[in-house]
């Protein structure tokens, strides 16, 4: 299978690869991080580590991110989050605004990006049946190229909300084989 040769391939470059996608501009997004962030990689990798989702929301809401007044975030293990609310919502009702410009998108990404992995998309689409896959490519790069920087990236504090582990035979694991 073709696609799933191109996320292998792509899985086996070391954190160095990134770098050559990186743009001399920086973003626009203003990063907030918590004191109580450490610089190790292993933060951010570690399956052991604690997610710092309440930075996160504190760094979202600081981007423009905005939420009805009643929703909440919640969790009752400090391992999985949900959005809760203790009163009723109207149908239809807006209940998370997320800015566009917060938001990874393969659009931006290539009008950011473009020069930078042009010559990896053309490889790309040299393979067949690979075309459709450039926005996940796209997608990859930058979350590289954001976990490359850690602490210096605008994403931090999102990158070291997400889980870190998966209880599926995809994922792999330590925890889940």
């Amino acid at each position: 299978m073709k696609l799933s040769l191109l996320f292998i391939s792509l899985s086996v470059y070391d954190a160095s690869f990134a770098t050559s996608f990186c743009p001399s501009s920086s973003l626009s997004l203003r990063s907030k991080t918590s004191s109580s962030s450490s610089t190790s990689l292993n933060v951010l990798i570690s399956e052991y580590a604690t997610r710092e989702v309440l930075p996160m929301e504190t760094w979202a809401a600081f981007n423009g991110m905005q939420k009805a007044e009643s929703v909440e975030l919640y969790t009752s293990d400090d391992k999985d989050y949900e959005l809760i609310t203790q009163s009723p919502i109207t149908a239809g009702s807006t209940i998370l605004y997320v800015p566009a410009d917060i938001v990874l998108n393969s659009d931006s990404i290539l009008y950011e990006m473009g020069d930078y992995i042009a010559e990896a998309e053309a490889s790309l689409v040299e393979i067949e049946s690979t075309a459709f896959s450039l926005p996940l490519f796209r997608l990859m790069v930058k979350i590289l190229v954001e976990y490359e920087q850690l602490e210096k990236s605008a994403y931090y504090p999102w990158l070291n909300s997400l889980p870190r582990v998966f209880y599926n035979g995809v994922a792999m694991t330590d925890v889940s084989i």
